[in-house]
């Protein structure tokens, strides 16, 4: 597991970028988790549908989430947990990043420019990361954003 920063983009977010299978927080939190996404940082990510099958290519499959919310003044912070199907040898630990015990999930902070109205974080495939069904979810001061799922698998 590689960690990368996904800049911020700043920008007219489509909310009809919605996808089924994204599922939303329980509590009116006023955040909606606009898209998840993948691709090369180096030529660019594009959306795919939650469920969907993302490429297992070392070091080239990122993949990622976006999120929307009304702009406000000062940071915004977020918490990231991505769970894997089963342990992953290699995690990019960081002091953002706690890794669960079990090596089979991390929690994320995730600090946002709340003028920009948008927060995201992308990680990329590393050597020994398992094939199968991966989860984001998000939380906002505990509260659950929205969950999203999707595959990783060998083509």
């Amino acid at each position: 597991m590689t960690t990368v920063a996904w800049s911020i983009r700043v920008g007219v977010v489509a909310m009809a970028l919605v996808s089924a299978g994204c599922e939303h927080g329980a509590q009116d939190t006023g955040l909606r988790l606009v898209s998840l996404q993948y691709g090369d940082p180096r030529s660019g990510t594009r959306e795919i549908a939650p469920g969907s099958a993302i490429p297992y290519k070392v070091g080239t499959s990122c993949y990622g989430w976006r999120l929307a919310f009304e702009p406000t003044p000062g940071v915004v912070e977020f918490e990231e947990v991505l769970t894997l199907p089963t342990p992953a040898p290699n995690w990019g630990s960081d002091e953002w990043t706690k890794v669960a015990s079990d090596r089979a999930s991390a929690r994320t902070r995730v600090p946002a420019d709340g003028r920009s109205g948008n927060a995201a974080h992308e990680w990329c495939v590393a050597e020994g990361d398992p094939e199968g069904e991966y989860a984001f979810t998000i939380f906002r001061d505990n509260a659950r954003v929205g969950r999203v799922k999707f595959r990783v698998l060998r083509q």
